[in-house]
């Protein structure tokens, strides 16, 4: 069963327009909320915190000992969610397809079958979620995002 991930308006809105404030590079940041308590639950996406200042190029992007302090110091507790549930960056004109340098980034820091990558291509407008499985990456489900505000 595809893990189901609910995301606030607002954390779409604040995602959206950070992705396509520059399509010239990956832009990304970190993805705060409640991961999923049980099967067929849904991890709850509440905030996002960019990363502007994280290295990358057309088609990469690293998270620094800098970006991980920055998602410490505002993350889950200023947020008001349980905690980091997750990753965004953007494939600018590219698939939204996990590269092996995202498929990295997905196994050594967001694991948890529960945890997602979300990749948006804010050229022309592509999205996918997803997340681990017993079998490997898998896409996640988009479900509406029915009391995950804030």
């Amino acid at each position: 069963m595809p893990l189901r991930v609910a995301i606030d308006d607002a954390v779409e809105r604040a995602v959206r327009a950070f992705l396509a404030a520059d399509t010239t590079r990956e832009r990304g940041g970190f993805l705060v909320g409640r991961l999923a308590a049980r099967t067929g639950d849904a991890t709850e996406v509440r905030a996002f915190i960019a990363c502007p200042d994280a290295p990358s190029t057309a088609v990469s992007l690293t998270f620094r000992a800098e970006e991980w302090q920055l998602v410490h110091a505002h993350g889950p507790v200023a947020c008001g969610a349980a905690g980091i549930v997750g990753w965004v960056h953007s494939h600018p004109s590219m698939p939204v397809e996990m590269s092996g340098r995202d498929l990295f980034i997905q196994r050594h820091f967001f694991s948890d079958e529960r945890q997602v990558a979300w990749i948006r291509d804010p050229v022309d407008g592509g999205e996918a979620l997803w997340h681990w499985t017993d079998d490997g990456i898998a896409r996640a489900e988009r479900v509406a995002a029915e009391g995950a505000g804030p």
